[in-house]
């Protein structure tokens, strides 16, 4: 018996190693390509990509375009258009805010351009709809040009990853006369910082909630509830805001109405948009049928304060 255990342990590693080299190593696709009105990036088509829905990403506030597979500030390279190219998706990743560095805008002013990016987005394609996956702010920013602006006959469904649906307590700290340390997480004021304020977004849901435009858009969202690294500028952000929050959101504020909650995960708010984390628990609501099968929205109470 004893000289049997070395043999089958050497076919348990043989067996192993078999099943790794089976699996197909993820291929690296061609650099998305840039409009030449420079606010979308075009993804590389897979194979078999035309019989599959559009993936449009939306980043967050201060973000740009190639945030979706560029570096992040804690987490390494994106690898969102890695997986969502070897899923077999044609992609196209949007800018709102403009350059690195300036000014974030209200959801006013990027819900209305968005709205035109879908549009082209849907015609270059050829498709009548695409799919919105956005990242913190880029889903107020999602829900205002679905709701607002007209795009909800363009949009199969939505995805909001981190989204402060209700504001974060961290936009009224940054307009306190003792929030300048929040400036290395947050940036400097603006008007997308100032329209994230609690009472501001207890407003937008009162425009916004119950809209006949969302009733043939279903919603999806998911959370966070890990601060980031120990002493970051993300976890002292989420150690002052206390309770479950991804550094700078806290978890019962990215629900959204009538939308349905898949995931609260231990991320953070930068690591909860990667390829590796988030898109395998979203992919199987990419296909209509799984829509069709979800159990229904999820009550989405406002949150207290």
């Amino acid at each position: 018996m004893t000289r049997r255990l070395p043999l089958l342990a050497l076919a348990l590693v043989l067996v192993t190693l078999s099943v790794a080299f089976a699996r197909p190593l993820p291929v690296t696709p061609a650099a998305p390509l840039q409009d030449a009105a420079g606010d979308i990036w075009w993804g590389a088509v897979p194979p078999g990509g035309t019989s599959r829905p559009v993936l449009v990403f939306v980043h967050g506030r201060r973000g740009i375009g190639p945030s979706w597979w560029g570096p992040t500030l804690y987490s390494g390279v994106n690898d969102t258009y890695l997986y969502a190219y070897n899923a077999g998706y044609r992609t196209a990743f949007v800018q709102l805010d403009g350059p690195t560095g300036t000014p974030s805008r209200s959801m006013w002013s990027n819900g209305e351009t968005l709205r035109g990016q879908i549009d082209r987005i849907a015609n270059h394609y050829g498709v009548e709809q695409v799919i919105l996956i956005g990242h913190s702010k880029g889903g107020v920013d999602i829900d205002t040009a679905v709701v607002h602006y007209g795009a909800a006959r363009r949009v199969s469904r939505v995805f909001t990853l981190a989204s402060p649906h209700w504001g974060t307590p961290l936009a009224d700290l940054g307009y306190s006369w003792w929030g300048g340390w929040l400036a290395a997480v947050l940036g400097e004021k603006d008007d997308g910082l100032y329209i994230l304020q609690p009472a501001y977004m207890r407003y937008f849901r009162s425009l916004t909630d119950g809209r006949p435009e969302k009733a043939n858009v279903p919603y999806f969202t998911g959370s966070g509830t890990n601060w980031g690294p120990l002493f970051a500028p993300l976890w002292f952000a989420g150690l002052s805001l206390g309770g479950a929050n991804d550094g700078l959101v806290p978890e019962p504020r990215t629900h959204i109405p009538g939308g349905m909650h898949l995931f609260t995960r231990d991320w953070h708010h930068d690591n909860i948009r990667l390829g590796r984390t988030a898109f395998p628990l979203l992919q199987p609501f990419f296909e209509p049928s799984a829509v069709a099968a979800a159990a229904g929205p999820v009550a989405a109470p406002q949150p207290a304060g």
